[in-house]
């Protein structure tokens, strides 16, 4: 039985549509809602699954100029303010370990470090982060090769400023209130040892996100923050944060020799060119008529998922939770989904083929 959220989806797509068409199953990679009036099914899309998965890190760069203006007495400050001939320090690495992830990867504090700093480096000999630095205000991301930034910094909420404000304005003028830096919430994360993006604000989060899905998945939109946040989370393995006394490689490279924060995430996604993809999504019924009776099917699973290259499908029954898979942007499983040829014959291959107007492998119930 459909719950009321899935009631009232499959009553929209039914009132909502205009024209009655049979989809193509290679349109299934890119599109968010299909619906099939002639069959009788209609997919929404979760995400993506694969089983094989690859590292990726993604660094935020954050100046420590303004803030070790004022902070002069903080350790950080002291050691970026030093001359020791070592531009690099790692302040913290901390990793997930409650969350569902593929089994086929296994991490602790001292791989996760290392999968972390060994890309950094990279970064630091490859690129002119301190450049990104000097030009903007921002905080300035790094992913897949590339830079990113915020180009309204000046309209961006002060948590993401790096010097600790008075803020006057406040229901009581009697009470002057110091707001929290960016700094300081990435101090806080440390002392608490656990994974935080309450450094960045809530415009540069929505930037960060959009960075990170646009290399994952093109078709994912964020339309709610805080739900890509737990989606991220989800794929997160660790995070590791440094200090650098000149944001590059070294003094030479560094011509603003500026000290920085680098904030370094370690998360899992799948490979760009992998053709082992399925496209993840939940499996709504819809009423057929027929010689003025109803029908809907009655034995179709709740969530498949669909490879249009390599023609295999994957499905999860009502007991999909007991697979123990995250269904999120990026799906994680435990235990592999077994995967079903889609031209073999059974009801989904019926559904879902094309040149096959009928599926008579299909259990119904009279509506």
């Amino acid at each position: 039985m459909l719950g009321v959220s899935k009631s009232v989806f499959v009553y929209s797509i039914i009132n909502c549509i205009t024209v009655v068409a049979l989809v193509s199953i290679r349109e299934l990679a890119t599109d968010d809602i299909i619906v099939n009036i002639n069959k009788g099914y209609a997919l929404q899309r979760i995400g993506t699954y694969s089983t094989n998965m690859v590292e990726e890190v993604v660094h935020t760069f954050l100046s420590l100029d303004n803030f070790c203006a004022v902070q002069t007495t903080n350790a950080v400050c002291k050691y970026t303010s030093s001359s020791p001939t070592t531009n690099i320090i790692e302040l913290a690495t901390i990793i997930t370990s409650d969350h569902i992830r593929d089994t086929s990867f296994s991490y602790d504090r001292d791989n996760v470090s290392q999968l972390i700093a060994k890309d950094l480096n990279r970064v630091l000999v490859q690129h002119k982060s301190d450049e990104f630095l000097r030009d903007t205000e921002s905080n300035v991301h790094f992913i897949n090769n590339k830079f990113y930034y915020n180009n309204n910094a000046a309209k961006l909420s002060p948590a993401t400023t790096s010097i600790n404000a008075v803020d006057n304005n406040n229901n009581n003028n009697n009470i002057l209130q110091f707001r929290a830096t960016s700094v300081d919430m990435i101090i806080k994360q440390i002392n608490n040892n656990r994974i935080s993006f309450e450094y960045l604000s809530l415009v540069d989060l929505k930037l960060f996100l959009t960075i990170v899905f646009s290399n994952l998945d093109n078709s994912y939109k964020i339309n709610d923050v805080e739900d890509s946040l737990n989606a991220f989370s989800q794929i997160a393995v660790g995070q590791s944060i440094y200090a650098l006394r000149y944001c590059g490689l070294n003094r030479q490279h560094s011509l603003s020799s500026k000290p920085c924060l680098v904030i370094s995430t370690l998360f899992i996604r799948i490979p760009s060119n992998s053709p082992s993809v399925y496209s993840i999504y939940r499996l709504f019924p819809l009423p057929v008529v027929t010689n003025d009776n109803k029908y809907i099917y009655s034995d179709l699973p709740k969530i498949i998922g669909i490879n249009s290259i390599e023609q295999t499908l994957i499905r999860w029954n009502n007991q999909f939770n007991n697979n123990k898979c995250t269904f999120s942007p990026i799906v994680l499983c435990h235990i592999t989904p077994i995967s079903m040829s889609l031209l073999s014959s059974s009801c989904l291959s019926q559904l879902f083929d094309d040149y096959q107007s009928v599926s008579s492998m299909c259990q119904v119930s009279r509506t």
